[in-house]
């Protein structure tokens, strides 16, 4: 099991229980978490679980790393031997008794097999019930095979922690890898953020519009998008009358109506005031630099498989 984390003091407690709860056997489990230097209590919690537990384990490992979660996510996917099976679980995602069991199950017909949440159920829904195909999941409970590892290597460093997931599910399709997801037993997931991160939506669009030319053709995000650009227009023409600015005051009281958290509100109205601009701005930044497009992905791995033929 890999585990970044970094500040999870409030988490990490009920998390190290549910891992001392499983339904598997502990003998055969390499527990690795790789702390961002935390500054609170999180490395003194894991060193009582090391020190009370190392026995029950195949062994329990804890790493002190600078840089990001994508940097954490890589070393322990490089820590991984050449026959291992590497579950990655987020430092706020309480796994249920039989998570690993089922991930194990799964991993039978599946390269990636996921106990999480897909980016986008509107254009990627999971199956009503049970265990199915997905063209894309988020990675905070799941199981990657040796030949997940192998063919798709490590995550994209370049992109930031929001997009890393889809852009690995991404590259994943084009290696021709099969991703499952378990809808009946999604893990919980314990996220107590105050605003939104205005970020995760632009980058998380930004890498999934490489599909099949979903950046314009998926009508939840254009409405969404398209409101979001009236108000960014309307926060530019108060230059010319302060009257623009009601449609964005009233985006504002309706968040707050909604959400009844004025600092949610305040969150989501600079979300929607930021989108469409940074949104422009990534999409022309991926378009030149060739990252993250289906086509580029095609070329790239198609050459890497030419080569090694």
């Amino acid at each position: 099991m890999g585990m970044p984390l970094l500040n999870r003091e409030r988490t990490m407690p009920n998390v190290l229980d549910a891992l001392l709860n499983l339904d598997f056997p502990k003998k055969d489990l390499r527990l690795l978490f790789v702390d961002g230097f935390s500054t609170d209590r999180s490395m003194k919690i894991l060193d009582e679980f090391r020190e009370k537990n190392l026995g029950e384990y195949r062994d329990v490992m804890i790493v002190q790393l600078a840089g990001n979660i994508e940097k954490a996510e890589n070393y322990c996917i490089n820590s991984v031997e050449s026959d291992e099976y590497l579950w990655i679980l987020d430092s706020d995602v309480y796994p249920t008794p039989n998570a690993l069991n089922l991930l194990s199950g799964m991993a039978t017909d599946f390269d990636m097999a996921a106990l999480y949440y897909t980016h986008d159920r509107a254009k990627d829904p999971p199956p009503r019930t049970g265990i199915g195909p997905c063209r894309s999941v988020r990675m905070g409970c799941c199981l990657l095979s040796p030949k997940m590892i192998k063919v798709n290597g490590a995550f994209n460093e370049k992109l930031g922690e929001a997009p890393i997931d889809a852009e690995y599910c991404l590259r994943a399709e084009v290696n021709g890898l099969k991703i499952g997801f378990d809808a009946d037993h999604v893990q919980l997931h314990d996220v107590r953020e105050r605003v939104a991160k205005w970020y995760f939506p632009i980058r998380e669009t930004i890498v999934r519009r490489g599909h099949k030319g979903w950046w314009l053709r998926e009508k939840v995000f254009t409405r969404r998008w398209l409101m979001d650009l009236a108000l960014f227009i309307s926060l530019l023409l108060m230059s010319v009358s302060l009257l623009f600015g009601l449609p964005v005051l009233a985006y504002f009281i309706f968040q707050a109506i909604r959400k009844r958290r004025v600092a949610d509100a305040f969150g989501l109205t600079i979300n929607a005031l930021i989108i469409p601009v940074a949104s422009i701005i990534g999409y022309i930044e991926l378009r030149l630099k060739g990252a993250g497009t289906v086509d580029t992905l095609q070329k790239k791995y198609s050459s890497k498989r030419d080569a090694e033929d």
